[in-house]
Parts: structure tokens; sequence; C-alpha cells
């Protein structure tokens, strides 16, 4: 089990043993960060990634020794987003204002990080963004937008969705949008424009948690209330799933 605690010295990722909970090793990081440390393979290699407010780190998960280390360039900012792997050794970091797209490769036995490039497009705050052909789609200081995944160039920018959350229904596929005030909006993958789908009122009262589609049904909560909604596929989209002769 990994956890960040920020505290002191080497003391900032700790590993226990699930079985028994002895500690097993821990390494030094930043201090700050809202952000977990995740499992990820990269270039072969199986490494956990931590992002705080100093570096981006990837660690053996064996022994808590760090691979490789990318300084974060901003000045007193802490992490709320995850990491995320986009293939071929590339990571979309958040950093103090914007994304940046790293690649990290062994080079003649030794690990380099370079990053693609860096943009203020997308400005994440509590939000995660979703990946689909190239293109990512989030919320820019509350205001929801396209940004080409491979020039970190904005395509389109709008819908006042405030700081809510996005899910990608990659079999549809579609986004699933929860606004800050609880409306689910279905919004197309469109790389050209914000296109709209559908929309209702699902919860009441400021929505900051993430949406969840398992079993057929939509599941929603935040503060005050949750819920859950059946879901059913619609006789085009069914038609379009089955075999075709």
């Amino acid at each position: 089990m990994l956890t960040f605690a920020g505290g002191a010295g080497d003391k900032g990722l700790l590993a226990y043993n699930i079985e028994n909970g002895e500690l097993v090793w821990s390494m030094a990081t930043g201090p700050n960060s809202y952000s977990s440390p995740q499992l990820a393979t990269i270039d072969g290699v199986q490494q956990v990634l931590m992002i705080t407010g100093d570096e981006l780190t990837g660690a053996d998960p064996a022994t808590g020794k760090a691979i490789w280390t990318h300084a974060l360039p901003g000045g007193m900012f802490i992490p709320i987003n995850q990491p995320q792997p986009v293939g071929d050794g590339q990571l979309l970091i958040p950093m103090a204002k914007g994304l940046a797209l790293v690649h990290v490769a062994r080079q003649e036995g030794k690990w380099a990080v370079e990053q693609s490039w860096a943009s203020i497009a997308l400005r994440p705050s509590l939000n995660d963004c979703v990946i689909h052909d190239n293109l990512i789609y989030g919320f820019d200081d509350g205001i929801f937008c396209c940004v080409d995944l491979q020039t970190g160039k904005r395509r389109w920018k709008a819908g006042r969705y405030r700081h809510g959350q996005v899910l990608l229904l990659p079999d549809v596929p579609v986004l699933l949008v929860i606004s800050e005030e609880g409306e689910a909006i279905l919004v197309a993958t469109n790389p050209d424009r914000l296109q709209e789908l559908g929309r209702f009122q699902a919860l009441h009262g400021k929505t900051w948690n993430h949406p969840i589609v398992a079993h057929g049904a939509l599941f929603v909560r935040n503060g005050e209330e949750m819920a859950c909604y059946q879901l059913e596929m619609t006789h085009s989209q069914r038609s379009e799933t089955e075999p075709r002769p």
C-alpha cells in the first residue's frame, strides 16, 4: 500500500505491507500535494508516479528509490490532479498555470525527461481531464474546452459548467459532464465546437464529486445527496452495436 504523507526528510512517500501494516520503505518528496501515488509502466518498467509542488517523480515500487525526477516550474503549487499516461512514455501533467506534456524514456541506460509543450490553454483546478482521439477535454478555470494533445493549442472553449467533472464514455463515445450546479450534460467528442446532446438536473447543490458509470447505471453525489440513474441504450445505439452480416 502506498500513501503520500508529506513528512520531513525521507518520510514523504510511504509504502506499507498490506498483510501486517509494517513500513517497507519511505522516500523523500516535496512536502505539498493533494495528488496521490499511482502505478504506471513506462518503457517496460513498472514505477510509482508521484507529483508534488516541487517535482514529478518516478520511483521503484519495490525499493522506493527514485528512478527519475522532473522539476515543475511555477513557484508555490499544490497539485490536485493526477499525471495521465497517454502512451509511448508520454505523461500529461498539471503545472501551476496550465498543463504540460512530457516524454519519459531510457537513453543508453539512463532515464531522461523531455518536455514536449507547456500550455495555459487549459488550467484545471480540482478537475481531471479526459483524452479521446488525440484531444484533451476539460475545464479551463471553470469553462469547458478542447485542446490538441500533440501541440497544447486550444481548439475551442465554451460551456460555463464551472468547476464540475467530466467522464469519457468510450463505447459511445460521448463526454458526461457533471456541472458544479449538479446538472448532467452529454457532450459530443467534437473537435470543432461544443455540441451538447442533452442535459438534466441530476443533483441539487454544489457538486465537485466525480460521476461513476457501472452496471448500466450512473452514480452521482455531492455533500448533500446522492443519486442513481438507470441507463438504457437507445434504438439507434443498439442498432450500431449489433453484429452486421
